[in-house]
């Protein structure tokens, strides 16, 4: 009996540091499953604003408490019975990257959407700020893109599924943590990283490969249109289909 129970220990000993190198070989790519095809089948409807402003009021902004993209952190917020209701949806074609946008900086949703830093921003209005994982090596998941491919010039369309905010991004810098000021809503009115002062502002960040650093995109507002598929740029169009399920105008 007890050379029986030593014998299933080590066999469960031996399973366990299987399943975890799997987790460690894997554990990118399947964060990165999850991220993508959570956002697929994310159905997104139209936010009014005083939804909106309910969902940001109620969201958690603790930057402590945000880790890095990993899969425990997907795998839990895809099996959770909580999901943030998505309040906008973002794509950069260029980049690869077409998310929905959650309220706030919930350690788990992040790793299923990007997410907001202040519950007063609005699109299209002052200084707009998103933040996203990085996870390595992976294309349309979160901000992966943003790290990889992200240029100055190329354009970034996000939407409340009313009206579609173009930005053009005038800058792409890597920024050390500490320097928070850049999500201040008072830095569309700056003339910085070849920013335009007095329009509308788009920072987006994400991590670099270390985790120490922050690639900041700084992006104009160059354009709004209403949110109909006849409307809008092709690449915009593809990428917001990426990005979740919705109706369009008609």
């Amino acid at each position: 009996m007890k050379r029986f129970l030593i014998g299933s220990f080590e066999q469960l000993f031996l399973l366990g540091i299987f399943v975890g190198s799997l987790f460690v070989i894997f554990g990118d790519r399947i964060t990165a499953a999850v991220a993508t095809e959570s956002s697929k089948t994310a159905v997104v409807t139209k936010v009014s604003e005083s939804e909106r402003k309910e969902e940001s009021r109620s969201a958690n902004y603790n930057w402590d408490q945000v880790s890095s993209a990993n899969v425990v952190d997907a795998l839990s917020a895809k099996f959770s019975n909580y999901q943030a209701k998505p309040i906008a949806l973002v794509t950069q074609p260029e980049a690869k990257v077409a998310s929905t946008v959650v309220a706030g900086l919930d350690k788990y949703q992040l790793n299923l959407s990007v997410g907001t830093t202040n519950p007063d921003q609005e699109l299209g209005k002052g200084n707009y700020v998103l933040v996203g994982h990085h996870v390595p090596k992976s294309d349309w998941a979160l901000f992966s893109g943003v790290y990889y491919y992200g240029q100055p010039g190329q354009k970034v369309y996000l939407t409340d599924l009313n009206k579609v905010y173009e930005y053009t991004i005038m800058d792409v810098k890597l920024v050390d943590e500490t320097e928070t000021q850049i999500l201040n809503d008072d830095r569309w009115k700056l003339s910085e990283n070849n920013h335009t002062a007095g329009t509308p502002l788009l920072t987006i960040l994400s991590c670099d490969i270390t985790g120490k650093k922050r690639i900041t995109e700084f992006c104009d507002l160059t354009k709004v249109y209403d949110f109909k598929k006849d409307l809008l740029p092709k690449e915009a169009v593809d990428g917001f289909e990426k990005a979740g399920e919705f109706s369009w105008n008609s």
